[in-house]
């Protein structure tokens, strides 16, 4: 199941029209006939395909001047209707296009809106969840997927679109880490990784990954040769970090550029066991917003 949007060129536009405007943007693989868009900071992906309509068929499906079509799949968490909808804006402004949207009551070519998109999306998305995870005779049912609140999943979204360039302003000797997610057992999990107690401003999450290699436990014969991985709860973090700040961004942070316990800090990572096996991450894909799942009436 996808959702579908069509670019449109306007006939009275002199810009030219090609993928090779994709090229110069972050995060597309572009080819003859595509630009594939995928964020390793945020997870979130979709495509723009190459088009055309047949200027003298009347019956063809699509408007004349049609260039692009976005394919953006449903049964998706809902940020990645937020992410889409931000390229959409950037390409039809840049590429002087408007839109058909199929899904609309009353396709027609117009600007792009993106409140109207994301209210089209939304509705599409809860459709295709409901349709998905509704019992059907003689069909195997669809594993219940992980979930978390919508607001949550959008403050981690926001985080890490807004990381990157959080980081080229602080410099080099600071770090912004990155929010994954951990398959918790029954739950969803939060986490980061810590590397070595590098100054950090370090998003509030349920667990902290800390890889060690300056840090790793000494041995009976001096330290492993090898760096390892050890982790953190929230809970025995939090009595070793200030006050937070809770301005300013998406989610309270705390910010260890310089702290004032850095050998506490320091020792309480290096005393932590090492995990005997990495914990099992989770895709954005893997986890949907609770309010998205259809109710018992629904199923």
């Amino acid at each position: 199941m996808s959702y579908d949007l069509l670019l449109v060129g306007r006939a009275d536009s002199a810009v030219a029209r090609s993928l090779d405007y994709f090229r110069s943007r972050p995060h597309y693989t572009v080819t003859d006939a595509q630009a594939v868009y995928e964020n390793p900071d945020t997870n979130v992906y979709f495509s723009f395909d190459a088009t055309g309509s047949e200027a003298d068929d009347p019956e063809a499906d699509q408007p004349r001047g049609t260039w692009l079509a976005l394919n953006l799949n449903l049964y998706r968490p809902s940020v990645f209707g937020l992410e889409a909808a931000r390229e959409v804006l950037a390409v039809t402004v840049a590429t002087d296009s408007d839109v058909f949207d199929p899904q609309a009551d009353d396709p027609a070519v117009r600007s792009f809106d993106t409140e109207e998109f994301l209210g089209r999306w939304n509705h599409a998305n809860r459709r295709g969840h409901v349709a998905l995870l509704s019992e059907r005779e003689g069909q195997d049912p669809v594993p219940w997927p992980r979930s978390l609140p919508a607001s949550t999943l959008r403050a981690v979204w926001e985080w890490n679109c807004a990381r990157q360039a959080w980081n080229d302003a602080l410099g080099d000797q600071v770090f912004v880490p990155c929010i994954c997610f951990l398959d918790g057992g029954t739950d969803v999990e939060t986490a980061v990784v810590w590397t070595d107690a590098i100054p950090v401003v370090l998003p509030r999450v349920d667990r902290v990954l800390l890889y060690r290699d300056e840090l790793r436990p000494k041995r009976w014969f001096g330290r492993s040769k090898a760096p390892d991985l050890s982790e953190v709860t929230w809970a025995e973090l939090a009595p070793f970090l200030p006050s937070p700040v809770e301005s300013g961004r998406p989610l309270p942070y705390y910010d260890l550029r310089a702290p004032s316990n850095a050998v506490a800090l320091q020792r309480l990572i290096a005393g932590q066991p090492p995990l005997e096996r990495p914990p099992k991450g989770l895709a954005l894909d893997q986890v949907h917003d609770a309010e998205l799942l259809p109710t018992g009436s629904e199923r």
